[in-house]
């Protein structure tokens, strides 16, 4: 496992530009889209280990989780995605490109509860392209 806080500034680099895709998943333990999602969730982060894909949960179920959900988005840079999605129960699917003067995020899919695994991994790598 690497350790990125003992890990070398170059190392360091790598790891926090490597993310090609943001997969978000805004949960709420009342929502019960959230709670039927969840399955398909954990073995999406199973399929992909190892590649350029970084999950994050967002747990929404009461206010403090919701504030602390609103500082991660806020320190990983995917707050306007998440707010642009007002709802629970869904997995965002948030790209990065990079111009010359900054990096543009915005949600490339959606991955809903309505969705086969197998129409979520599909949707997943062709972000990823592979």
């Amino acid at each position: 496992m690497l350790s990125l806080f003992n890990a070398p500034t170059k190392q360091k680099k790598q790891v926090m530009t490597g993310v090609k895709l943001t997969a978000v998943c805004l949960h709420a333990d009342w929502c019960e889209n959230s709670r039927a999602l969840l399955k398909y969730y954990e073995n999406l982060k199973n399929k992909f280990d190892g590649q350029d894909i970084l999950f994050v949960t967002l747990d929404f179920t009461n206010r403090t989780t919701r504030h602390q959900a609103s500082l991660l988005a806020t320190a990983l840079n995917v707050h306007e995605q998440v707010a642009q999605y007002d709802e629970t129960g869904v997995i965002l699917l948030v790209t990065q490109t990079q111009t010359r003067k900054a990096t543009i995020r915005k949600i490339s899919g959606v991955l809903e509860r309505t969705m086969s695994f197998e129409d979520m991994a599909i949707a997943i790598k062709e972000l990823l392209g592979s």
